[in-house]
C-alpha cells in the first residue's frame, strides 16, 4: 500500500489493508465483510497456483489462496476469485485443457467449503453469503464481463503460466515496471516448486 500513487487500488481492499496487523498473531484476519466481494483478492492470487502447481498440493492451495483472500476480501464472492484463479493457474501450468478447468473447479468447491468450516472463522455469516447454491455464486463473482484490467492480468497470468511467451508481442513484457524485483521472485517461485519435486 505504500507503492499505489497512480494506481488506483479498490476501497475494500485500501480498508483492509488498514485492518490487517501483520506483527500480531491473528494479524492477518479482518473482519467479515457483507460487502467484501470484489476482485483484488483474485488480481492477487496467480502466484498461489504457481507455488501450487499439481493436484497433490490442492489441499495446500485451498487453505493459502481461501486464506489470501480473506485478508482483503472477507466474503465469498473475494476469497473464491483468490481460489479460482489460483487453481486456474496450476492448470495452466499442469497444461490441462481449459475446457476442463470449470468442472475442475466445481468439483473441489466443496473441500473450500469444508475448509471454511473446518477453520471455524466467520463460519455463520460465510453459509449464509453461499446462499446454499455455489454455481450462482461462481457465476456471479468469477465469470463475468467488465473490469477489463483484472480479468485482463489474470488471463494473462494463465497463458504466461502455460505457453511463457509464446507469440506474445516483445513490447509486452520487454519492459514492465519492476522488471528485476519481478524476475526475482519468479526465480525463487521456480526454485521452491522444484525443490519440493
Amino acid at each position: 500500500m505504500k507503492d499505489m500513487a497512480g494506481r488506483s487500488p479498490g476501497q475494500t481492499c485500501m480498508n483492509s489493508c488498514r485492518m490487517l496487523k501483520p506483527n500480531l498473531p491473528g494479524g492477518y484476519r479482518i473482519p467479515f465483510d457483507p460487502r467484501g466481494g470484489g476482485c483484488g483478492a483474485a488480481m492477487r492470487a496467480m502466484w498461489i497456483g504457481l507455488r501450487y502447481p499439481n493436484l497433490d498440493n490442492i489441499d495446500d492451495l485451498i487453505k493459502v489462496s481461501v486464506e489470501a483472500g480473506r485478508m482483503i476480501h472477507n466474503h465469498p464472492t473475494g476469497y473464491l476469485g483468490s481460489f479460482s484463479v489460483s487453481l486456474f493457474t496450476s492448470y495452466s501450468v499442469q497444461g490441462k485443457p481449459i475446457r476442463e478447468w470449470g468442472k475442475g473447479m466445481m468439483d473441489l468447491l466443496p473441500q473450500v467449503q469444508d475448509y471454511v468450516n473446518r477453520v471455524n472463522v466467520y463460519v455463520e455469516e460465510n453459509l449464509q453469503a453461499y446462499d446454499s447454491r455455489w454455481e450462482d455464486l461462481c457465476s456471479r463473482s468469477l465469470f463475468h464481463c467488465g473490469d477489463s484490467d483484472s480479468t485482463g492480468v489474470i488471463a494473462a497470468a494463465f497463458y504466461g503460466a502455460m505457453f511463457g511467451f509464446q507469440g506474445v508481442p516483445k513490447n509486452n513484457y520487454d519492459g514492465p515496471e519492476k522488471k528485476q524485483q519481478l524476475l526475482k521472485l519468479a526465480e525463487k517461485l521456480f526454485e521452491i516448486m522444484h525443490r519440493k519435486y
